[in-house]
């Protein structure tokens, strides 16, 4: 229970088998544990019995927040801090924990993601100012994942709605770096811990899991690049073919 807890916060294979292990050897309880991003196996044997489960799970959305207190739980149960009692009713409680998300800070922190990208990038100012606003819209716009019927490729719809205003604010309004600022608009829906977690798991031997979220990353990868390929061809077949212009 506890390790399909950690696996639906986001932890890693890794960290999933170390501590379900670690809390089995505290109950006296051998176990295994295959941990992957899509399904988890495992066997329990105690005295003459032994159970063996397969459950699928959904693709896991990191939730820090969770993912320290259950830790922090863990740990306090093999140092002898609590009882097994205190971990199951604790637990009900983080479980009932919701993301207490601000919408305005969510989206005001794409913003200013996006314009700290472009300065990295090496854009003007007014890439930067440009490259603020349209990091607002990705924030905004970013709420559709929680739309069952478009989150599959709400990252496509996203690239290329921002594609096509970067190409409308070039032609119509103002001189700007396009290659500059649809690389900072977009930098918020860039999967970098996914890539960063499926590193790790790879380094550490969990090639399988490791596998999984690196093709996950690369595929969210793919849906922010055909949906500004999409927007660009659809510019170079109309009325205006864009040129990107990749330093100012």
């Amino acid at each position: 229970n506890l390790g399909a807890n950690l696996h639906s916060c986001g932890a890693s294979a890794d960290e999933v088998e170390e501590f379900t292990q670690s809390l089995s050897k505290k109950l006296d309880i051998e176990t295994s544990l295959l941990c992957t991003p899509n399904f988890m196996m495992y066997s329990f044997k105690y005295n003459d019995s032994e159970s063996f489960y397969i459950e699928k799970l959904p693709f896991p959305i990191i939730h820090l927040k969770k993912l320290v207190l259950i830790e922090t739980l863990i740990k306090e149960f093999l140092d002898k801090k609590i009882s097994l009692e205190d971990i199951i009713s604790k637990l009900k409680i983080i479980r009932k924990l919701k993301l207490n998300t601000s919408y305005p800070a969510l989206i005001l922190s794409y913003g200013l993601l996006s314009c700290s990208s472009c300065i990295f990038l090496g854009g003007t100012l007014k890439d930067c100012l440009v490259s603020f606003f349209l990091g607002c819209f990705t924030g905004l716009f970013s709420l559709l994942e929680f739309f069952p019927i478009v989150s599959i490729f709400y990252q496509a719809i996203i690239s290329f709605f921002m594609t096509t205003m970067i190409f409308l604010l070039q032609k119509y309004f103002i001189v700007i770096n396009p290659g500059i600022i649809s690389i900072a608009s977009l930098i918020g829906l860039f999967p970098g811990l996914g890539i960063t977690l499926s590193v790790t798991e790879l380094a550490k031997q969990h090639l399988l899991s490791g596998i999984m979220r690196l093709m996950n990353a690369i595929t969210t990868l793919l849906m922010l690049v055909f949906g500004s390929f999409l927007a660009t061809n659809f510019f170079k077949i109309s009325f205006f073919n864009p040129k990107y212009i990749l330093h100012p």
